[in-house]
């Protein structure tokens, strides 16, 4: 029995504008996607405590993470610079993280039960 492999063909591309799209669709859903994803991390982390809000800050972070990845692979065929985006992506993770933390400021800060704050006095012998 002879086993044969399969070559597979080089993607043909017409227009080099067009290359980006073989990344894995069009760049409009990977931004919505995007957009949606940070109110996903922000109810996450509004809810944090709960188990379920670390569940849903991890789908969040998957989402956003995903299309994070897909938006920067495309942006060297928009800028026609690799340096020009990679200051749009460290530009846009300082909004993202900046919008995470100011949000993180308005959050309700628990107060501790006495039993958790009490210390006992030690003996020194």
């Amino acid at each position: 029995m002879a086993v044969e492999s399969q070559t597979q063909r080089p993607i043909e591309v017409e227009n080099v504008r067009q290359e980006e799209h073989h990344f894995g669709g069009d760049i409009v859903w990977w931004t919505l996607l995007l957009l949606f994803s940070i109110p996903v991390l922000l109810w996450g982390l509004s809810l944090t405590p709960d188990t379920i809000g670390f569940l849903i800050l991890g789908v969040g972070g998957i989402m956003a993470g995903l299309a994070f990845a897909q938006i920067m692979f495309r942006l060297p065929y928009f800028t026609n610079s690799f340096v020009r985006s990679v200051v749009i992506v460290l530009l846009l993770t300082l909004v993202v993280c900046g919008i995470a933390f100011l949000f993180n400021l308005t959050l309700p800060v628990p107060e501790a039960r006495l039993d958790v704050t009490f210390k006992p006095p030690i003996s020194g012998g």
